[in-house]
């Protein structure tokens, strides 16, 4: 398992990151910086989630953010926002032939894709095919991709999972 951590320094910024050890994590921080810091929180994600949850909480708070992982708000804005973004981090499931068909019905290209989801296309095309399984972060924001551009997943019910466009 690996945690998704909040750093502060005190009377400063907080660090939002991911570790297996926090408690190293912050050790090895406080050698190379100026003021005192503290663990104020570490939430214990899936590996497989812990980067989405990490990067789902830095979109969050962009807009206060100060140099890499560290940022201008409270603790407690920090703890709220990473835990939203663990509860809200469920990853769907998404099949090749979801991806397929996600992409032709809003006119998607590989590489179209691959941009909107910031992977590379060489991810997208061995996913589509079946050569690959990608990690369970790379399938949530091809996933998330694909709905922004318009594309509706269905679960599995009956005649199993599919997709279609999302209702105007």
């Amino acid at each position: 398992m690996t945690s998704v951590y909040v750093i502060e320094a005190i009377g400063g910024p907080v660090k939002i990151g991911i570790a297996r050890n926090p408690a190293r994590r912050l050790n090895a921080l406080r050698t190379g910086t100026p003021f005192p810091l503290a663990l104020a929180h570490a939430e214990t994600v899936e590996d497989g989630l812990a980067y989405a949850v990490e990067r789902a909480t830095h979109g969050r708070l962009a807009a206060a953010r100060v140099h890499g992982e560290w940022f201008s708000v409270s603790v407690e804005d920090a703890i709220s926002a990473v835990r939203q973004a663990a509860a809200g981090l469920f990853v769907p499931p998404i099949s090749p032939a979801q991806c397929r068909v996600g992409r032709a019905l809003v006119q998607m290209s590989q590489q179209d894709l691959a941009t909107a989801a910031k992977v590379g296309i060489v991810t997208v095309r061995q996913f589509e095919i079946g050569a690959a399984q990608p990690r369970n972060a790379t399938l949530e924001v091809l996933h998330r991709a694909l709905e922004t551009a318009g594309v509706e997943f269905i679960a599995e019910n009956g005649g199993g999972a599919g997709v279609r466009l999302q209702k105007a």
